[in-house]
């Protein structure tokens, strides 16, 4: 999924999709936009992931950056990778 903002390509998110489950592969977001508006409307307010019939996502940061943006996206430690229901 590419991520929009002020009509720009701002991020993309892809992974492997199993089921209703989604593996996250790459979330990557601009230098310009980190400020995490991208991220919280992706993971929290869109409906994207549902209407595809995602109902889980699942992440294994590689650093502690990106898990610490992960606990912010609303991601919660699952064995050894992250995961976060949807819910949009």
């Amino acid at each position: 999924a590419l991520q929009m903002r002020d009509m720009e390509v701002c991020g993309v998110v892809a992974g492997t999709l199993n089921g209703g489950e989604l593996f996250i592969d790459m979330d990557y977001t601009s230098p310009t936009n980190r400020d995490y508006i991208p991220g919280r409307y992706f993971y929290q307010k869109s409906s994207v992931l549902k209407e595809r019939g995602i109902l889980k996502l699942w992440s294994k940061p590689s650093t502690q950056i990106h898990q610490d943006y992960l606990l912010k996206m609303g991601f919660e430690m699952d064995g050894g990778m992250f995961s976060k229901a949807v819910s949009a």
